[in-house]
Formats: structure tokens, C-alpha cells, sequence
């Protein structure tokens, strides 16, 4: 599992979560250069938030976001963020993320990742308070810009 935001060039295979600015709000372009890729697991940690943001929100397809949507979903993200400081073992962690992921082998990849390979107990918990203010950018550029932005899921 990789805990950061991608350029295109970054990645390869399909499974990515791909965050498009690249069209308008009835269309975009899928797989653009300009995009930013996430790994499904790692999306897994705030897939609620962008849930709870609209109602048309579709984990396996495209979901449209705007401005007032945008704002709503940075602000969520960033709260987020204050939760993972509060996050400070492997149990914590796996019960957060039961509560609010998705995936269902989220926690066997977490204890391969995190804490057999690495053995830092604060890393994971650091990469999303990372992943989260880079979202938070991310949707802060899209509404100075006054872009949409495309949630492409798997």
C-alpha cells in the first residue's frame, strides 16, 4: 500500500483512484496526464468523507464534485487529519479504519506494510495526515481555479 497522491508517470495497472481536473461538469478525460492517482487502499481511509459529501457518489465509477462540494469535503478532510493524531497503535488503527473503510483486507495490508516491513509505529498515521493535506491542496487549487473535479474510481 502506497499512502500518497501519483502523477500519471508514477503509476502503472489500474487499480487507482483517479482525481481528474481535467474536464468541465458534464465531461472529462479519463486517465489525464494532468490527474493525481491513489492507491484503493489508501482511498479506503477517506471514502466516507466524499460519501458523505454527495449523494451520487459512486466508489466504481465517476463522481462530480464542485465548488461548494469541494469546500465541504476540504474542510472534512482536514478534520480527519486532527483524528489520526489521536490514532497511536496498530489496534487503533485497524478499528478506525473498520469504521470507516471500504476494504476488506484493508487491515492485513496495513500489518504487512506498516508494521512488518517498515516497524515505524507512527508511519501510517503520518502518510495520511500527509495524503490528507495534500487532498485538502488539491481541492483548495480546484476551487481558486474554479475547476470540477472528477473522483474516477476502479
Amino acid at each position: 500500500m502506497d499512502i500518497s497522491l501519483k502523477n500519471k508517470s508514477d503509476i502503472s495497472g489500474t487499480h487507482w483512484i483517479e482525481f481528474n481536473v481535467s474536464g468541465t461538469m458534464t465531461d472529462y478525460k479519463h486517465w489525464a496526464d494532468n490527474s493525481k492517482y491513489l492507491d484503493e487502499y489508501a482511498y479506503n481511509f477517506y471514502t466516507d468523507i466524499f460519501e458523505k459529501v454527495t449523494s451520487n457518489f459512486n466508489y466504481y465509477g465517476d463522481t462530480k464534485f464542485n465548488k461548494e462540494q469541494l469546500m465541504k469535503l476540504k474542510q472534512e478532510i482536514e478534520r480527519r487529519v486532527k483524528t489520526f493524531d489521536n490514532l497511536h497503535s496498530l489496534p487503533d488503527i485497524i478499528e478506525f479504519s473498520k469504521k470507516t473503510s471500504y476494504a476488506l483486507n484493508l487491515t492485513q495490508d496495513i500489518e504487512e506494510t506498516y508494521y512488518k516491513q517498515n516497524g515505524q509505529q507512527n508511519k501510517l498515521t503520518d502518510d495520511l495526515k500527509k495524503l490528507g493535506n495534500d487532498l485538502s491542496h488539491l481541492f483548495d487549487t480546484c476551487i481558486k481555479q474554479d475547476k470540477t473535479l472528477w473522483v474516477l474510481g476502479l
